[in-house]
């Protein structure tokens, strides 16, 4: 008890559900979780069950199914009060999530590789966050000069 785990990752995806979440949630020393699943994440989970995340105070690192990451999916991941590193591949999410992520205070790395509806706009919420050192990510909707105005 009290111990802390380093890492957690969850392979049974078709049963991954917004209730497992809310199981996965309540565990306290986890500090990394991984929730991708490569190309097999489940389709069973939302930003209802995404919100038990929060409840994981010691999480620093996640790594998350980006199509299931919709705005309101990282809107709920934007409060989990540890999250220093954020992996989304290709997430779905728009401006509003991105938005979202650019307020949280102690994210320091963020990889996302082609982020196809997220404009300048979610670019810049991001882009100024106070720790970030890592920023993978890019989409066709993002002009030149944005990028250009990433914190170095």
């Amino acid at each position: 008890p009290g111990a802390r785990d380093a890492f957690l990752a969850v392979s049974s995806a078709r049963a991954l559900t917004d209730d497992a979440l809310a199981g996965i949630g309540l565990l306290k020393g986890v500090v990394a979780l991984d929730l991708h699943m490569s190309a097999f994440g489940s389709p069973h989970y939302t930003a209802r069950g995404v919100a038990h995340l929060k409840g994981m105070t010691s999480l620093e690192e996640l790594n998350f199914h980006g199509a299931l990451a919709t705005d309101d999916v990282l809107a709920e991941i934007a409060d989990i009060p540890r999250l220093r590193c954020l992996h989304c591949q290709d997430p779905v999410s728009g401006d509003h999530g991105f938005v979202a992520l650019g307020r949280c205070p102690t994210l320091e790395s963020i990889a996302s590789r082609v982020c196809r509806w997220m404009t300048d706009l979610g670019f810049a919420a991001i882009a100024h966050l106070p720790r970030l050192h890592r920023l993978a990510l890019g989409g066709p909707r993002i002009a030149g000069q944005s990028r250009g105005r990433a914190k170095d």
